[in-house]
């Protein structure tokens, strides 16, 4: 398999993934950090996660859950364009977690392939809609 410039599988050196997910606390400068410390750590690629709270958790039953979502994982969606220069700029490859159809739309066109979350794994529809991208998954 191939992402981006990179093959990946048996008889390749091992991708390594940093996963920052969620924990940038809602500053650009802190995940534009956390980029450049997954380049200088040597990963091959610095991975986040986005989506819409509203698609995910319903406010009323899950309050708690719902507003960790929509401080933490949400504005993901916003800095898209920033993360995928970022990650242009330190030669590595740019990947996000996406929760919601809405949110694998926004961020297609900033991977080359899509990881999907453990959660979202057997939701089949979901699973379907990011094999329909056409990129590694």
């Amino acid at each position: 398999m191939r992402i981006g410039r990179r093959d990946v599988g048996p008889g390749h050196p091992v991708f390594v993934i940093g996963e920052i997910g969620s924990n940038w606390g809602g500053s650009l400068d802190a995940a534009l950090a956390l980029v450049d410390a997954v380049a200088d750590a040597g990963g091959d690629c610095a991975k986040f996660q986005a989506g819409h709270a509203d698609h995910v958790y319903d406010k009323e039953q899950f309050p708690d859950e719902h507003a960790s979502f929509t401080r933490w994982i949400e504005p993901t969606l916003a800095i898209l364009p920033q993360l995928k220069a970022k990650c242009d700029e330190r030669d590595i490859e740019f990947m996000c977690s996406t929760f919601c159809f809405d949110a694998l739309d926004a961020v297609d066109p900033y991977v080359n392939a899509h990881k999907v979350a453990s959660i979202e794994a057997t939701w089949q529809p979901f699973v379907r809609a990011v094999g329909r991208k056409k990129k590694p998954l």
